[in-house]
């Protein structure tokens, strides 16, 4: 795993050592970017289920100005916190050990240009009840993207809530990028 462009790129990042923690592919981040485009300078980013912290800190090597890093799990804390030591990016970075819902209303006084949403593959409630929570305390910009890694066969319709800007399948996982209606 590493960081595919920008300040840090090449730059390794850790990984973790278990199973329970699913780092997003290389090709698959990858690809995402390009689907994104090139204009982070200045951006604020939120990258729920962080895991490893390798989207939010992605997006601080294409010159995002924050990033937070969101997750539970105290072993992906402490890989979180390595990676953004190892990238030099801790004047840029907030990270939050809580869950999801607790994080979104923490943060209701805030506005974020990129919303990462990536929570186990396995919990499609999960998925719904975070997109509405995103969209009920209004965190996500008026001109922000929402973007939604999930498993290919997950089949979970966001457009309840949201328009779809692009969509695209990388083997068995697909990235949507969605905003607001």
């Amino acid at each position: 795993m590493r960081v595919i462009a920008g300040s840090k790129r090449g730059l390794r990042l850790i990984s973790p050592k278990d199973i329970k923690t699913r780092p997003t592919e290389d090709r698959v981040k990858e690809n995402t970017f390009n689907l994104l485009g090139q204009g982070f300078d200045e951006a604020k980013v939120l990258d729920l289920f962080s895991g490893t912290g390798s989207i939010g800190i992605e997006f601080l090597s294409r010159g995002a100005k924050r990033a937070y890093f969101v997750d539970s799990s105290r072993d992906a804390i402490k890989i979180i916190n390595e990676n953004i030591e190892k990238t030099h990016f801790e004047n840029e970075a907030v990270v939050l050990k809580m869950n999801a819902k607790s994080a979104i209303e923490r943060l209701q006084n805030e506005k974020f240009d990129y919303i990462y949403l990536d929570p186990p593959f396995d919990n499609k409630n999960l998925y719904i009840q975070s997109v509405e929570l995103i969209l009920d305390s209004n965190i996500l910009a008026d001109d922000g993207y929402l973007v939604i890694e999930q498993v290919k066969d997950l089949d979970v319709d966001f457009s309840k809530y949201l328009s779809n800007v692009k969509f695209k399948n990388y083997g068995n996982t697909s990235i949507g990028i969605w905003e607001k209606k």
